[in-house]
């Protein structure tokens, strides 16, 4: 058995020596023990970047809100862990949406000249076409463009089929029929998409090529009558003279 020292208890080893043994502390009592144990905070180090849970979504609590700053010049940005990404407006592309996308290297313009502008393009188109890329035919009949003729569209323009006497892109113009003298046996007066001949004594017609008959209406009294070109002659009967064989001889 060991003996009392004070302040412990002796313990014999091998050696015969013996070896003060230290008190003890009471025992605790193990309830208080547990919460003490939950109450003291954990020591063990969070890993790099430490992560607290907001409701049902993590939150990187050391995360820089990069978009506060507004980087993205043309576009909107979205925060990420570390970072930000930038969803570009049309038009426009690079980190920070910053760059201009060069539209006209596409050909979009169908019928017309394509200009680059900033987030965008314009087409200005030729004569004959509309519409954002100058794709759509302008009908330009609904405008009545032809003065004297029927109008017909066409891609990108029209055309005037004109009516007679008349001449032009517009069929705006008269043509002067006088110039190629159509009036045979009279006198030519050019007139709004046409013409009118005076013809002189014994021609008829529209260009006074056509013979009147004069013999139809018997001018010759006393004699035979005989048609000529513009005219005619009485051969009169013995004992009569006369154009018209209606004096006696």
């Amino acid at each position: 058995m060991g003996e009392h020292m004070s302040g412990g208890v002796d313990v014999i080893i091998n050696s015969g020596l013996k070896r003060p043994v230290p008190d003890l502390p009471p025992p605790r009592n193990s309830d208080a023990g547990d919460r003490m144990a939950e109450d003291k905070p954990s020591e063990e180090p969070c890993s790099d970047p430490c992560y607290e849970q907001v409701g049902n979504a993590g939150h990187n609590a050391g995360d820089i809100d990069e978009c506060i700053s507004i980087p993205c010049q043309h576009g909107t940005c979205v925060n990420k862990g570390g970072g930000y990404k930038c969803t570009c407006s049309p038009g426009w592309t690079g980190q920070n949406c910053q760059q201009d996308i060069n539209e006209c290297i596409r050909n979009l313009c169908r019928h017309g000249r394509c200009v680059n502008k900033d987030g965008g393009y314009k087409c200005t188109c030729s004569p004959g076409w509309t519409g954002q890329n100058c794709q759509q035919d302008i009908n330009e009949c609904i405008r009545n463009p032809c003065h004297h003729g029927r109008c017909v569209n066409k891609d990108g323009g029209y055309t005037c089929t004109c009516s007679s006497g008349w001449t032009g892109q517009n069929c705006q113009q008269d043509i002067n029929e006088c110039t190629k003298k159509p009036c045979r046996h009279g006198t030519c007066v050019n007139k709004d998409g046409g013409y009118k001949c005076t013809c002189p004594p014994g021609w008829t017609g529209q260009n006074c090529q056509q013979d009147i008959n004069e013999c139809t209406r018997k001018p010759c009294r006393h004699g035979t009558c005989v048609n000529k070109d513009g005219g005619y002659k009485c051969t009169c009967s013995p004992g009569w003279t006369g154009q018209n064989s209606s004096i006696p001889s």
